[in-house]
């Protein structure tokens, strides 16, 4: 297929291609000359020229790769500077929004100001966009483009800002499933909180150099998916609860909103520096070519000491306020499940199964036989475990008498047989070593048989097959991942082998 691009002719001269650049760089020099005087004279630009500068950049982006300048060496240096002013011109707008917004936004306080470190990324992006502005005007005069001199003041008048707010008068809208939706919304923070690994991978890229941070820490790819799914709950809100007479109610649900919020775009502009850096920064390095504009001080100022640091602190915070309103919005039910084919409630799937509910932060409980146990607490869950396996081998002890009697004799290893037949025991070591375990005069075969079970347990080399089944008690959203985790058999086999979570428990990897 051809495109426009194959239609058309070769210039015979890159300059014939300078009047239409220069018309597509009149209104962005002016802009230029603007944001350079806004950095020498008030330190910060404003939002509504910086929003025309970055409709500019993209006009002239779209021009310049339109008709082939990314690959001829006359133009591609002036189409690599007008997209760094792109770049720059769109984080310093991202900054700006949370400036005007944040204080809008319901946040929990944190230690440092989130709004003064907000005003100094300003500050620095300024600076970046004012250095990328006269690099663009040299590089203009350089290809000799003529370009007006006059600097753009169509907003830099000082424009009105009404001192008032206007009354939030609107009739609550009436949505019979909000509360509902809470307890999911909540759920679905947690799960995304603990997926995404921000927290854990921002802790150790904080300990090394940016080079072996990103992309190994933190890429662009990640760092995107994460920003979507965060703009994605706050969409969700928004639909679900904004307006509500439930969201009214409950002035907590407000920080639910607002902490999404935050963070979504405090996760875009860290997309953005880290696409500069893969992009921009290590392709430089390797070719041994200079870093313009964003080096890596600037890089980890801004994606270090304020995207992701705040991004990490406001996430801890949310995950605090998501396990409240679970725990008031929950939805209490139970369910029954099977324990572990491989020696019951051990390490493993008790850790699982607490972590589940350390996860969502609400009160679950475990039951049988008339105790319950903390299932938020491992160690109550291996403890509880022993209650299971006195059970079973009061089940089995009824077995085992039984298989003595119909089989009679002496000889233990025709008892075992026949309980390994009946698949009423595990066998875990080929050699039981039952040679030099003697029978206690006056003991019946049935009693022997059940001491040599205990033995042979305890050293580890049998375990009882058993139905036992647990109940656990609790917010059904923390009782369906519990029964995921028992229908994939608590992350092992029969024989103990660890096998793969659902994507569902994703969570439980980290």
């Amino acid at each position: 297929m051809k495109t426009l691009r194959s239609k058309l002719p070769v210039a015979a001269d890159p300059g014939e291609f300078s009047p239409f650049v220069e018309c597509a760089c009149r209104s962005l020099a002016r802009l230029c000359r603007y944001v350079i005087s806004c950095r020498d004279v008030q330190g910060c630009v404003e939002r509504a020229p910086l929003g025309i500068y970055i409709q500019e950049t993209r006009r002239l982006e779209e021009l310049l790769d339109a008709f082939g300048a990314r690959d001829n060496a006359f133009w591609a240096p002036f189409r690599s500077v007008s997209a760094a002013a792109k770049l720059a011109s769109d984080l310093l707008y991202k900054v700006l929004h949370l400036k005007y917004a944040a204080p809008f936004y319901a946040l929990f306080p944190l230690d440092d100001d989130f709004l003064e470190a907000t005003d100094r990324a300003a500050r620095v992006l300024t600076e970046v966009l004012a250095e990328v502005s006269d690099a663009l005007l040299e590089m203009a005069r350089e290809k000799g483009l003529s370009l007006p001199d006059s600097i753009f003041d169509d907003f830099c008048s000082g424009r009105e800002v009404p001192p008032f707010l206007l009354p939030g008068d609107r009739e609550c809208r009436l949505n019979p499933e909000a509360q509902r939706f809470v307890a999911d919304l909540a759920t679905a923070f947690l799960n995304q909180v603990e997926s995404s690994g921000i927290i854990g991978a921002y802790a150790t890229a904080c300990e090394r150099p940016l080079a072996e941070a990103i992309p190994h820490l933190f890429c662009e790819r990640q760092l995107r998916r994460s920003e979507n799914e965060f703009h994605n709950l706050q969409a969700e809100y928004d639909t679900a609860l904004a307006g509500t007479r439930t969201e009214q109610r409950d002035k907590g649900l407000p920080y639910l909103r607002g902490h999404a919020t935050v963070i979504f775009h405090l996760l875009e502009l860290a997309t953005a520096l880290s696409h500069y850096y893969e992009r921009h920064v290590i392709f430089c390095s390797a070719r041994g070519l200079p870093v313009r504009f964003l080096g890596e001080e600037r890089i980890r100022e801004l994606l270090f000491d304020y995207a992701l640091n705040f991004s990490v602190r406001y996430l801890a915070k949310a995950r605090d306020l998501c396990r409240m309103l679970l725990q008031k919005y929950a939805e209490i039910g139970s369910i029954t499940v099977p324990i572990p084919v491989y020696r019951g409630f051990h390490v493993r799937p008790s850790s699982l199964v607490a972590k589940i509910v350390l996860h969502y932060g609400t009160e679950v409980t475990m039951e049988l036989d008339g105790e319950t146990c903390d299932a938020s607490s491992a160690m109550d869950i291996i403890r509880f475990n022993e209650k299971i396996h006195a059970l079973k081998r009061r089940r089995l002890a009824e077995e085992v008498a039984t298989v003595a009697d119909r089989l009679g004799g002496d000889d233990l290893m025709p008892i075992f047989l026949a309980l390994l037949e009946e698949k009423k025991i595990i066998l875990y070591a080929g050699d039981l070593q039952l040679q030099d375990f003697a029978r206690v005069p006056g003991e019946t075969i049935g009693e022997y048989a059940n001491r040599g079970i205990a033995r042979l347990l305890a050293t580890g080399k049998i375990d009882i097959c058993s139905d036992i089944t647990v109940t656990l008690r609790g917010d059904l959203r923390v009782l369906e991942d519990i029964r995921t985790l028992a229908r994939h058999g608590y992350g092992e086999d029969s024989f103990g082998n660890n096998i793969a979570l659902p994507a569902s428990l994703i969570y439980l990897r980290r």
